[in-house]
């Protein structure tokens, strides 16, 4: 070979490079500022190749992500020396100049009425919409969620079997958070109850969680509605956040392996820790107090490539790794964005 081309350089071994960039295996064996600009150089590269422009927190927004099962424990992970990888990761993501670090998502479950349809839905979202501009606390995004199944759940108990769908909002901050909810009580929330009667309720309990982003997504997802995934999870066998990370390390390398045989997808994965109040009445559930495990949302751009990827990854070692774990129960949903601040 007289050189490298942009397709060589996007090969498989250098893609893993990529992607283990911090693993100190790899890395022993160069002089660690060299290293990083070759890691750095490597992902441009790859980047220019897909022709594709974008930020990937504004890509977090756009799919938004959701959650698992109200009144869930807060479980916060205990510090994880040896998964310097994934915590790096983690951290250039978090404090991207595009989105603010920690930022939140809150959840509130809604309930189907007698006069409910996917066009009332939309007239109301146009009207929500509408209040929105007019305050001065402003959101970072707003998703619907919606069971794929009709007798699915998304979130909590509110609404069970088809009657359930989930409104998602994204904040900055809780003192954001706080603030507009208190505008909205004052400008919005009287006109707001008299225009959906009928068409639907919701449970002003709402649950509120700190996404951390797992592995970034390839691609951008171009597709109308995202499919999330939705996992809550309990270790096993005295299994701790650690064994997490270093699963979580196999796992991302793994999709690049995946990738490399089948093409680039918009796939990623985020985890999920509370961030809220608990209800008096959950906090004292026995099943909560003593939970010891994460929750792991998975999101695709469409159902063929959720599928597509669960068929490589059942049929690995890794999925069996996963199972030594945790045992985890999973709730499908689509997401549909519905609003984003500029």
């Amino acid at each position: 070979m007289s050189g490298l081309d942009a397709k060589s350089i996007c090969s498989r071994k250098a893609r893993i490079l990529v992607n283990i960039e911090f693993s100190s295996y790899y890395l022993s064996e160069l002089r660690a500022d060299y290293s990083v600009i070759l890691i750095r150089l490597v992902r441009s590269v790859c980047y220019l190749r897909l022709k594709r422009s974008f930020t990937m927190v504004k890509y977090l927004l756009a799919l938004v992500i959701s959650t698992m099962i109200m009144g869930c424990k807060n479980e916060t992970a205990e510090p994880v020396s040896d998964a310097s990888a994934v915590e790096e990761r983690d951290a250039q993501v978090e404090l991207s100049p595009d989105f603010p670090s920690g930022f939140l998502i809150e959840y509130i479950q809604h309930s189907k009425g007698k006069n409910f349809t996917e066009e009332a839905l939309y007239r109301k979202v146009k009207e929500w919409n509408e209040i929105l501009d007019r305050m001065e606390n402003k959101l970072l995004f707003s998703n619907i969620l919606m069971p794929v199944k009709p007798d699915g759940k998304i979130i909590g108990h509110f609404a069970e079997g088809e009657l359930n769908f989930t409104w998602a909002i994204g904040w900055p901050s809780m003192e954001v958070r706080d603030a507009a909810w208190k505008e909205w009580m004052e400008i919005g929330h009287q006109q707001w109850q008299d225009s959906i009667e009928g068409i639907f309720t919701y449970d002003p309990s709402t649950v509120i969680f700190m996404p951390t982003i797992g592995r970034q997504p390839s691609v951008e997802n171009v597709s109308e509605n995202a499919v999330v995934e939705f996992n809550l999870c309990t270790f096993k066998n005295s299994k701790n956040h650690n064994d997490l990370a270093s699963f979580r390390q196999k796992f991302d390398l793994f999709v690049n392996d995946y990738e490399d045989q089948n093409g680039v997808t918009s796939y990623f994965y985020f985890l999920l820790d509370f961030a809220g109040e608990l209800a008096p009445a959950v906090k004292e559930e026995v099943d909560k107090k003593e939970w010891s495990g994460y929750f792991w949302a998975n999101v695709w751009s469409s159902m063929d490539e959720r599928d597509s990827g669960l068929e490589f990854y059942s049929a690995s070692d890794l999925a069996k790794q996963a199972d030594a774990l945790s045992s985890c129960v999973s709730n499908l949903a689509t997401a549909k964005r519905i609003r984003t601040e500029s």
